[in-house]
Order: structure tokens, then C-alpha cells, then sequence
């Protein structure tokens, strides 16, 4: 999976997209 910025990382959280908790943990 690529990485995502940060910045649609941030649109998927206001979104509420429950991708994006684990995509961020993998970032970190």
C-alpha cells in the first residue's frame, strides 16, 4: 500500500475512514 500524505490522511480522519488508523500506525 502506498503511503499517504499527510494531508490526505488528515481528509480521511474527517472523513472517518477507519483505514486511516491503521495506515497511520504504519507510517509511524
Amino acid at each position: 500500500m502506498p503511503v499517504k500524505q499527510r494531508s490526505e490522511v488528515s481528509t480521511d480522519l474527517h472523513k472517518g475512514n477507519r483505514q486511516t488508523q491503521w495506515a497511520s500506525n504504519d507510517i509511524n
